[in-house]
């Protein structure tokens, strides 16, 4: 039987965005002997309540500090990291995030790109096809990856989703994403829960060609449950990486931050 291999998952999700269950205690009991680190990343929530549909809202803020101290008590030999997953607002600029999280404690910020704001309206990229809304995400993306605030970036083959066949526009998207995360050296997110659900990420290309590239690389659990962290679909993403000549950075991360 092949050796199972674990890094410290960044990207846990909690019951307070309305699609994840588990306590928090009940994650940290799901971690391996090798691991003794754990971060929790769940959706971002703005004080004026943009894509609160699938984040905890501003004011709970405080209930998500109280439920991973709350698991730090009960594990105390597990270093437990706040941070959150993270829509890139360009107008409201850097110092609001400064202002609204990492000076209220939140350690890192996972850059996710689920919506694109046009004609003062937000669509959420993984609903449609529109060329313009998946134009959307590959420059959102790579306006999260220059501003510089981001950890890591998640999920960027995520505006796959909506398709079954792969145009040559969805491929060049590929490229300007793959070649800024080497150009600005943000690593880029093999992330779990795209095999977990059966979806159209990760996808092979992107990867293919992210190697090619030696891009910096992060597995991510993308876990929403405790079940889902060191699951059959992380098994499956290690030995994907692993043959595509990808080591995860995850733990050079995680120095950085504990």
């Amino acid at each position: 039987m092949a050796e199972k291999i674990f890094y410290t998952n960044l990207h846990t999700h909690t019951p307070l965005c309305r699609h994840a269950v588990g306590r928090g205690e009940d994650f940290c009991r799901q971690l391996p002997a090798e691991v003794r680190c754990i971060g929790f990343a769940d959706h971002m929530p703005f004080p004026d309540g943009r894509y609160g549909l699938s984040s905890l809202s501003y004011a709970q803020l405080p209930e998500y500090f109280a439920y991973i101290q709350k698991a730090s008590r009960k594990f105390p030999d597990i270093e437990i990291i706040a941070g959150l997953e993270a829509e890139w607002c360009p107008e409201l600029g850097k110092d609001f995030y400064e202002e609204h999280y990492f000076s209220r404690g939140i350690k890192y910020l996972i850059g996710s790109a689920h919506y694109s704001a046009f004609n003062n309206a937000h669509f959420y990229h993984y609903d449609t096809s529109d060329a313009a809304i998946v134009r959307g995400f590959v420059d959102r993306t790579l306006e999260m990856m220059e501003c510089g605030i981001f950890l890591y970036i998640a999920h960027p083959d995520a505006y796959l989703l909506p398709f079954k066949q792969l145009s040559n526009d969805l491929k060049s998207g590929f490229t300007d994403i793959i070649q800024a995360a080497k150009n600005l050296d943000v690593p880029l997110e093999f992330n779990c829960n795209g095999i977990r659900g059966g979806r159209q990420y990760p996808s092979m290309l992107f990867w293919e060609l992210a190697a090619e590239y030696g891009v910096r690389t992060v597995i991510g659990s993308d876990a929403h449950q405790p079940d889902d962290l060191y699951d059959k679909s992380w098994q499956r993403s290690v030995k994907i990486l692993s043959g595509l000549g990808l080591t995860p950075c995850n733990e050079e991360l995680v120095s950085d931050l504990v």
